[in-house]
């Protein structure tokens, strides 16, 4: 179980380096206030509420396991084709895949972290990178899975579905 101090740290008012905005009544995004370097560890994070099943809000962190976040204010981090930072769940980091520039909205790959999605959604980023359907990686071509940086048990999913494919013929 959790300890006490998870439950606290959802509650923790948002790090300066993060601001989250409010875009409409229902869409909110999470943007970087300052200029960070590729590579840079952005937040370090936990879960809770561990179970068998994704939801909206969840990230799967084991080939079987999905969870909230803590601190909650990464929920916020919504979907990009074009993915600026990657959830590292084993090392429970957040960390920029490239330069960013303070202001810039912090975008992640989901299937990077999700092998089925609990609600699949067409996307519209316009990225050159788009995907187009986002239901998780189970999903993907070889090709896209190419371009993006995953969570080691997804690959691992990856891998043993296509064997799995390539033995049925």
């Amino acid at each position: 179980m959790f300890s006490k101090l998870n439950n606290m740290q959802a509650e923790m008012p948002i790090p300066k380096l993060f601001e989250v905005q409010q875009k409409s009544s229902d869409y909110r995004i999470t943007i970087i206030t300052e200029a960070v370097a590729e590579g840079t560890v952005l937040s370090h994070f936990d879960y809770e509420n561990e179970r068998d099943f994704p939801d909206i809000y969840s990230i799967q962190v084991s080939a079987t396991t999905h969870a909230q976040f803590v601190p909650e204010f990464l929920k916020y981090i919504n979907h990009s084709c074009s993915p600026n930072v990657f959830f590292d769940v084993e090392q429970k980091q957040l960390i920029a895949l490239r330069d960013l520039q303070a202001g810039e909205e912090l975008g992640f790959f989901y299937p990077s972290t999700e092998w089925h999605m609990d609600a699949p959604f067409d996307c519209h980023c316009e990225s050159n990178e788009c995907v187009g359907r986002i239901g998780g990686a189970s999903l993907l071509t070889p090709e896209q899975k190419d371009k993006y940086r995953f969570t080691s048990f997804i690959d691992e999913l990856y891998r043993q579905n296509r064997q799995e494919r390539a033995s049925l013929g």
